[in-house]
This record gives structure tokens, sequence and C-alpha cells, in this order.
């Protein structure tokens, strides 16, 4: 019912934009992935403000590309059939396997404030049915299926335990990439210059988009947690626009209760610098830095920074940033009980060194006493009592 439900809503916008590019609708599956993706790695180094308009205008079009290379391959009998595992697919037809992917990266990056909630939503089902795939071939980390399927967000030291050994196994998987593609040459998604007919199992190849696969699901699972934090937000966001009443007198939007339970992650509260609940009110922006800071108090160029930023907040880190600092505050820690460690064997050793000096005091003194007694035994033996007495009753 979920596969039916997420071809629906994907043939839908596919079918819109097919209307808008009849002179490409003989365009083969590969074709249209091939121009979708080189547009996504165009968006990748674009200079341009993720909120202008030749920024927007790539984004579309390349959304209706993916779109459509989605449709055509759902019409030739799917991407892959239910049953099938990874050694049944063939290596050529393994990158359509990116399709939902590429759909939710798209979404994600419509400037459309109005709806921002429908594209979170509707980027979370993309994410979804590339992991639902990516699960089938067995993909998917067990812990990161684990992760997607948990009710409640983790404590905050399981969840810097998570993205640190998240962390690790992006490395590992990129080591693993660089390797393959120093034995077949440099390879973006998009370098093929026409489609493998033949079915060609090239075990370089194969290894190359297994790695891709395996590190683009890793990089799902983090959208999808990022769009389950954000959804609730926008959604109050969204509320407060339509609804006046959902604003107190400060004019601070009120969290409802639906809101605040759909997810637990959501609850977040924004502090000043010196620690202390920071406003939530639109007298009050948050400065690149997590300064906040009430509006006419803004100078000329945290204005002009203002400018191009897109209608809602941006996280001050990427999740790979926040894994770098996690590793390294651990990494600090670590060295710190090692040090501890070292110091604690030193003293131990220093102890038991006093303790061996103390031994051979304690020994000399006992030969003191021991040589004292017997000279004192020899002179009474050589000194009788009353020897040395002349005055005295000698008899």
């Amino acid at each position: 019912h979920g596969h039916s439900t997420y071809m629906a809503e994907t043939s839908s916008s596919s079918s819109s934009s097919s209307n808008n590019n009849n002179g490409e609708e003989t365009s083969s599956l590969f074709s249209l992935y091939k121009a979708g993706t080189k547009i996504f790695e165009e968006l990748e180094v674009s200079p341009h403000s993720s909120t202008s308009a030749e920024y927007q205008a790539q984004v579309t079009r390349g959304r209706d590309l993916i779109a459509r290379a989605f449709a055509k391959a759902e019409a030739s009998g799917g991407i892959i059939s239910r049953n099938e595992e990874a050694d049944d697919v063939r290596t050529d037809l393994l990158k359509y396997i990116l399709i939902p992917f590429f759909l939710g990266e798209f979404e994600l990056r419509i400037h459309d404030p109005d709806r921002r909630v429908s594209r979170l939503k509707s980027a979370r089902v993309h994410f979804q049915y590339f992991l639902q795939m990516c699960q089938q071939l067995k993909l998917v980390h067990k812990d990161d299926l684990t992760a997607m399927k948990r009710d409640a967000p983790p404590d905050a030291q399981a969840r810097r335990t998570e993205l640190i050994a998240r962390r690790t196994r992006e490395k590992e998987a990129k080591i693993r990439l660089e390797a393959v593609l120093r034995r077949k040459g440099s390879y973006n998604i998009g370098d093929e210059e026409e489609e493998d007919q033949d079915g060609s199992d090239d075990e370089a190849d194969r290894e190359h988009m297994m790695v891709v696969l395996e590190l683009t699901a890793a990089k799902a699972v983090l959208e999808l947690e990022q769009a389950d934090q954000e959804i609730p937000l926008a959604e109050m966001m969204a509320k407060a626009k339509l609804d006046p009443s959902a604003r107190d007198s400060r004019g601070e939007v009120r969290a409802s209760s639906s809101s605040s339970s759909s997810s637990a992650s959501s609850n977040i509260i924004l502090t000043d610098l010196d620690g202390t609940r920071a406003p939530t009110s639109t007298n009050y922006v948050i400065l690149p830095g997590g300064v906040i800071r009430p509006i006419h108090h803004l100078t000329r160029d945290e204005i002009k920074q203002q400018v191009f930023q897109p209608g809602f907040s941006l996280p001050t880190y990427t999740i790979e940033q926040a894994a770098e600092i996690e590793m390294r505050i651990m990494g600090e820690r670590e060295a710190e009980k090692e040090r501890a460690k070292l110091e604690a064997q030193r003293w131990s050793k220093k102890k038991e060194k006093r303790g061996d000096d103390d031994e051979d005091l304690d020994e000399e003194e006992e030969d003191a006493k021991a040589r004292k007694a017997r000279n004192w035994d020899d002179w009474k033996d050589d000194n009788p009592r009353g020897a040395g007495n002349m005055m005295g009753n000698l008899g």
C-alpha cells in the first residue's frame, strides 16, 4: 500500500512536469537520469544563493527530469522488484535506485516558505522509499535501521555515541570508495556518456555503486532525522501565519500540544549567551554563530548578512561538523584519562620505591639495636656487679 501511495504521489508530479516538456517526451531513462544528476552536481557547487531565481530554476528543472526518470522506471516494471536481492540487480541498473533520493534532495532545495511543511513531508516520503529499497538490498547499517524505527530521540550520551559511530562508518566507506575510484579512474554519478545496453557486470563498477548506495543511505537517514525535527517547527510557523490567535500578547508563537508531541526532538529552547532563556518573539533574530539580539540593536553589516537568508533558521553546524566536534571532545577526554592513568602508575611506582627504602631503613635499625644489645652484654660480662666497689662489703 505504501509503495502504491508513493507511486501515485510521484507520478502526479512527474506528469505535471512532462506536460511542460513535451519536446523531451521521447527521452530515455538513462538520458533523463544523467541530465537530472548533472544538475544536482552543479547545484552542489553553485555560486548562486539558494533563494536566487537562477538557483531555483535549476532546482525545478532537475526535479522535473528526475521525476520523469522515476515515471519511466516504474512504467518499465519498477526500479527493482520486491523479491530481488543485491546480487540479482544488474550493475548498470543500480544507479537508478538513487532516483527517489535525488527527488527528496530537490524537494528540500525548493524555496517555498508558504509550502515548507508539504515540501518536507514530500521529501520524507522520497527518502523513506529510497531507504526501503536499500534495506531490501541490505545496504542500510543495523544501527541506522534502529534509529529509523525508534519513537523517541535518544539521550545526549547515546546520540553522541551514535553520531561518532556513524561518522566512523562514513570515513571507512569513503576510504573504500577512494580505493575503487583509483582502480577505475575518477568518476561522478552522471559521468557515463552512453547507456550500458549489454548489462556488463564489471566488478569495480559494481563495487563502486554499492559503496555509493551505502553512503547515500546513511545520508538519507540523517535527512529523515532533520526533517522530523523541522516539520513540527514549520507547522508551528505556518499556523502562526494563518491564525493570529496562535501568538500571545508579545507576538511569540505558542506551541500547540499536537505540534509539541509530534516530535520529542522539536522541544528546542533558545538560550542567550549568558545561558538564560532567550525570547522567541519576532522582535529578535538569530545571527550567524547563534547570537540572539533584538532587531533594533542590529548593525548595518548584520542587516546586510540577513538579506539573502532563507525564510527559516539554518543550523549552525552540519551533522558532519557536529560529529567532528564530538569526536574531538571524546579524544581529549580519552587523552586526559590516559594522562591520569600514567600519573597513577608513576605514583604507584614511587610509593613502592619508598616502601622498599623504608624496609631497608628498618633492617638497618634492627641491626643497630642488635649490635648495641650484644655490646652491652659483653660489657656486663667483663664488669660483674660490684666489681669496682672498693668501700663496700666484700664478703
